[in-house]
């Protein structure tokens, strides 16, 4: 097997890794969401706002972990040498300089008014 087949079964192994990733961290979100903030706030906007947190986070949380995943298991299946722990430790780095990022131009979209204007 030639360089670029393996380049590009590792890039479809991240790929499926992250839409099951995807996956399961909306999911997540969605319980989390359903058990502890729906039923214990009374918020203005009915929970929209908390949704919209749990759901990014969920969906930023499940996409690098399960990328990450994917292509680690991709290179063991295909015989090469690969760090699961490595790849964890990027995608862990990755999250720790994206999600208060993320956060704060979330509350600054919600100070503007932006959420309520259209929601």
């Amino acid at each position: 097997m030639d360089k670029t087949s393996r380049v590009l079964l590792r890039i479809a192994g991240s790929a499926v890794g992250l839409v099951i990733g995807v996956a399961l961290g909306l999911a997540l979100g969605s319980l989390l969401f359903s058990l502890f903030v729906s039923d214990t706030l009374n918020l203005p906007d009915g929970g929209l706002s908390a949704a919209v947190l749990l759901g990014g986070l969920g969906f930023m949380v499940g996409a690098t972990i399960g990328a990450t995943v994917g292509a680690a298991t991709t290179q063991k299946v295909l015989g090469q040498r690969s760090s699961f722990w490595k790849g964890l430790l990027g995608a862990v780095l990755g999250l720790v300089v994206g999600i208060p990022t993320t956060a704060l131009c979330l509350l600054a979209f919600y100070s503007q008014g932006i959420w309520h204007d259209g929601w």
